[in-house]
Parts: structure tokens; C-alpha cells; sequence
């Protein structure tokens, strides 16, 4: 229960994060806080996999809350390729379009979390790699 809290901790902390710095050194427009948020809740949309086998949508929020069975299999976000893939377009985005840019940070940061803690927390990041 713990360690769910602390996920959930830092999965909140990581937008308002990259908030603060678009707030500090930024002109603020809230579209782009927006797609922030967006951005650090969009990877999670690869758990909708498992709502077909939840019975009611509490139970699927529940499930992914406090199992970690979700986490050991492959995710069409949560994987090194997808890491690295975003790392590039980050630094190409930062170059070009400030709303590409603070969606795709948050959007790695979010994965970064998942990363760090699936090492530390599951003790695996097996399912992380592509070929298995």
C-alpha cells in the first residue's frame, strides 16, 4: 500500500514539476498546462488492455492501483523503445513547438517513474525490453 501511495505520489509531482518550469520561464497559457496533464496521464491509456477483464470500472482502477501483475507484462507504452523513441522527439520538439514539446516531457517523465519504480519496486524491468 505504501509504495502504490509513493507511485501515485510522483505521477502527480512529475506535471506539476513541468509546470513550475513552464510557469518560471515561459509566457503561461493554460492550453499548454493542459496538455501537460495530458501528457502525464496519457502513457496509462495501454492499461485499457485490462479493463475487458474487470467486471466494473472500480475494480479496473483498483486493480491498477494495487497489482503489480499489470506491470510485469508488455505495454504498448511502457517499454525501453518507447523511452528512447520520446527522448528524441522531446529534443526535436523543443526546438519547434512548445505544446509538442511539454506533452512529450511529460509524457517521458511518466514513463522514467514507471521505469524506477518497476526496478525498485517489482524488481524487475524484464518487461520493459521488446524481445523477450
Amino acid at each position: 500500500m505504501k509504495n502504490e501511495i509513493i507511485h501515485i505520489i510522483f505521477h502527480f509531482s512529475a506535471p506539476l514539476i513541468v509546470t513550475l518550469f513552464y510557469i518560471l520561464f515561459f509566457e503561461v497559457d493554460v492550453k499548454n498546462i493542459f496538455l501537460i496533464f495530458i501528457g502525464a496521464f496519457f502513457p496509462d491509456i495501454d492499461h485499457l488492455v485490462y479493463l475487458k477483464y474487470k467486471k466494473n470500472l472500480k475494480e479496473f482502477i483498483k486493480f491498477n492501483i494495487f497489482s503489480d501483475r499489470f506491470r510485469k507484462e508488455f505495454l504498448i507504452f511502457h517499454n525501453v523503445f518507447s523511452m528512447f523513441f520520446l527522448m528524441f522527439l522531446t529534443a526535436i520538439f523543443s526546438f519547434f513547438s512548445i505544446k509538442l514539446f511539454l506533452f512529450s516531457l511529460s509524457f517521458l517523465l511518466h514513463l522514467i517513474i514507471d521505469f524506477i519504480d518497476d526496478k525498485f519496486t517489482i524488481g524487475t524491468i524484464s518487461h520493459w525490453k521488446l524481445g523477450r
